[in-house]
């Protein structure tokens, strides 16, 4: 713990202030935004054609970014950033975007019994991001960052020490047991009950446990994406150019990553995000952001299954 505090002192020593206030400013108003209209949920995902859900979801995502990332950089250090550097930068978003947009059960409806399709398309819609994600971004790293010490961005596993996340994740349990309390978090937790698992068991005539098991290992898995997207490529992908100023646009853009889930959870994620991203850039690693994100969406299932038994 005592290196996450010196990571943190370290990574706010010599930052202006003043731009880190009206980076925050513009990213409340896009949170603003978004949920006053719920804009992403009934506009955006609701465009019929891939291609332009793609370049929506991009842009937004590349919006919210490149605008908090404006009120970071001076003029000076824009004029200095090579034109390589904006193309992976959309490169990147059009990744994000292109993942972000597919909609698995327009692919597999009709494949798997009516019983099965809901659970089924959950299922694969948390996985599918090992090729959409992953794999993109190998291609990325091959091209513009083969042989950075980070390997893939920040998934080398070497020397990585697990105690201190799992002090931070201990010190997380109080706030996520608070925050399964409210309304609008028990209403999407735990995410499980959207599958309808209990129909896919009682189709494969298994146990229901059999289920949340595979659903919810798709489910923690997709995190070890997430963080290669955010705290890897975002981070450990720009550093070279933008120094510590990769980190708040980092976490403004995971804001906007959580926009279909409740408002608490998206507002809480820039804390979050922030954290895991100043820890990433000291540490040129990811997996100790993907134990954390793991245990906590663990334990907001856990928490949410715990309320709802006990209701």
């Amino acid at each position: 713990m005592r290196k996450f505090l010196q990571y943190l002192s370290d990574f706010h020593r010599e930052i202006t202030p003043w731009r880190y206030g009206l980076a925050l400013v513009f990213t409340a108003l896009v949170v603003a935004f978004n949920y006053a209209l719920d804009f992403e949920d009934q506009y955006i995902d609701r465009i019929p054609n891939w291609g332009l859900r793609s370049l929506a979801l991009a842009g937004y995502h590349l919006l919210t970014y490149l605008g908090t990332l404006a009120f970071l950089l001076p003029k000076a250090a824009w004029k200095k950033l090579p034109n390589s550097v904006f193309f992976k930068c959309v490169l990147g978003f059009a990744i994000l975007g292109g993942s972000r947009a597919i909609q698995v059960y327009s692919i597999t409806s009709g494949s798997f019994h009516a019983a099965t399709q809901i659970f089924w398309n959950k299922t694969l819609d948390n996985l599918h991001g090992f090729v959409t994600i992953a794999v993109a971004l190998w291609l990325v790293h091959r091209f513009y960052d083969r042989g950075a010490s980070h390997g893939l961005y920040g998934l080398r596993v070497r020397g990585v020490n697990f105690k201190p996340y799992l002090v931070l994740l201990g010190l997380m349990v109080p706030i996520i047991a608070i925050g399964t309390q409210f309304a609008d978090i028990t209403q999407y937790y735990p995410v499980y009950k959207r599958t309808y698992g209990f129909l896919f068991a009682a189709y494969y005539d298994i146990p229901e446990s059999l289920a949340v098991l595979l659903f919810e290992s798709a489910y923690l898995l997709d995190f070890i994406n997430t963080e290669l997207f955010f705290r890897g490529f975002l981070i450990l992908g720009f550093v070279k150019w933008l120094g510590k100023d990769a980190v708040l646009p980092m976490a403004a853009t995971y804001v906007s990553f959580h926009f279909g889930k409740p408002m608490p959870e998206a507002i809480s994620s820039l804390f979050g995000g922030y954290i895991l991203g100043v820890i990433a850039l000291y540490s040129r690693n990811i997996w100790g952001g993907v134990f954390v994100h793991m245990g906590i969406a663990g334990l907001m299932e856990l928490f949410a299954y715990l309320l709802v038994d006990g209701r």
